[in-house]
């Protein structure tokens, strides 16, 4: 998986269009603020239809993406739905990017049960270049 791109300051954004469950491009009212992709995005955050899509590419108001990310990150891991226009869609860390994270590092049980600093060993797979 490429590095994902984070902001503090991606403003909530409409899709302005109909999505299908199994669609690869949104079409939203504004990308202001969004970081360069790739990255993520939550859709209907709160709602049973809830969906976490990682954004591929930005053309103008379109995001091409990979639907119903799972918690390790996989396309397909999680749910697809079909959305309505208007639902909100905004910029998040999601449980992919922590669970990638501890694969990251191994913290070491120091004997005393207490955890020592991390020790910095890429695992899983995973370099430095798929977290940062």
């Amino acid at each position: 998986m490429a590095r994902l791109n984070y902001t503090n300051f991606a403003q909530q954004t409409e899709l302005t269009r109909e999505v299908s469950s199994s669609a690869t491009v949104v079409d939203v009212d504004s990308v202001a603020g969004f970081p360069p992709a790739p990255f993520m995005v939550i859709v209907d955050p709160g709602l049973g239809t809830e969906e976490i899509m990682r954004v591929t590419q930005v053309s103008g108001t379109q995001f091409s993406v990979d639907r119903a990310v799972g918690d390790d990150g996989s396309a397909g891991g999680g749910s697809a739905f079909a959305h309505a226009v208007g639902a909100t869609l905004k910029d998040g860390a999601t449980a992919a990017v922590f669970n990638n994270m501890a694969k990251v590092f191994e913290v070491m049980d120091n004997g005393s049960g207490g955890v020592v600093p991390p020790l910095v060993k890429p695992t899983g797979g995973l370099t430095w270049g798929d977290l940062l």
